[in-house]
């Protein structure tokens, strides 16, 4: 690992590489910004170290450990007495909960988070923590519910100006949208995600879209095009080593190839996959790769 002496270096280092396969370092690189603000009395980007931890033990999907730093985080907060560190603590540990499949505790404590946001008119945390609430009511099954609240976040974003937030949620919308079945509304939402995604060079986002089009033109029974959209997404993810979201993708090839009869395309998807998963030391899940970035 190179030497960095700004602590704010060492954190951006930290939270670029979450994205990646190298956890480890992006683990070392929080660690020492967290020692390097502790030594200065910067509380805030402690708890916001922390929380990055915090993050990478749920990629890992280490619960407890990340429950843990996600509560230390919390009473950290309240030392300091910061609402707006309160939300995001309270965030992560509702995170947490709806890892558990703990859905009423999970909505719970992310009301709490929300409140706090709110009590402090910190609107770009608000957007965070509804597009979490939103994210817990799809995987509830309440995709109308999760529809509302995304469009709440999304009108956040826009008025708060924040482009590549406001494309994120575009496209987490577009996938809801297809899961309620309004394909045409889907492809609305997850085109204009694309178009506002590459206006601001965000790889990630335009990488989600194209991988939104491929399970939209998937459930439209549009074998060509899906796999057409999927290996768009899986170039992007490859050229930016996102290797997370590679190994999703892979998966819905995969399984696009199966159900299609191609079992040897399919088994080599599979393949592919697999060593992805063993090298990152962890199995990605639909949670984490959801909600990524908010």
């Amino acid at each position: 690992m190179e030497d960095y002496d700004d602590p704010i270096e060492l954190l951006s280092l930290g939270k670029q590489l979450r994205f990646t396969s190298e956890l480890d370092e992006s683990r070392r690189y929080l660690i020492e910004a967290r020692e390097a603000f502790s030594s200065i009395g910067n509380e805030v980007r402690v708890i916001e170290c922390m929380e990055n931890l915090a993050f990478i033990s749920l990629q890992k999907g280490d619960i407890e450990e990340a429950e843990r730093i996600f509560g230390e985080c919390h009473d950290l907060s309240d030392e300091i007495q910061s609402d707006s560190c309160r939300s995001a603590s309270l965030m992560g540990l509702a995170i947490c909960s709806a890892q558990r499949r703990e859905y009423s505790a999970a909505v719970d404590i992310c009301r709490r988070s929300l409140k706090l946001a709110r009590r402090t008119n910190d609107k770009l945390q608000e957007s965070r923590v509804l597009n979490v609430l939103a994210v817990i009511e799809a995987s509830k099954g309440d995709f109308t519910e999760s529809e509302k609240i995304l469009k709440e976040s999304l009108d956040m974003r826009k008025e708060a100006g924040d482009r590549r937030g406001y494309s994120r949620v575009l496209s987490n919308l577009g996938h809801c949208l297809i899961l309620l079945g309004d394909y045409d509304g889907a492809e609305s939402k997850i085109l204009k995600s694309i178009e506002v995604s590459k206006q601001e060079d965000d790889e990630k986002t335009t990488a989600l879209g194209f991988f939104h089009l491929g399970i939209l033109e998937k459930n439209k029974g549009n074998y060509e095009d899906s796999k057409e959209k999927y290996e768009v997404a899986l170039g992007i993810c490859r050229s930016i080593n996102w290797r997370s979201r590679e190994s999703m993708v892979l998966k819905h090839l995969a399984g696009l190839e199966e159900s299609h009869g191609n079992l040897t395309d399919s088994r080599g998807f599979e393949k592919l996959y697999s060593d992805i998963d063993n090298e990152i030391g962890f199995e990605p899940h639909d949670w984490n790769n959801w909600k990524e970035e908010l």
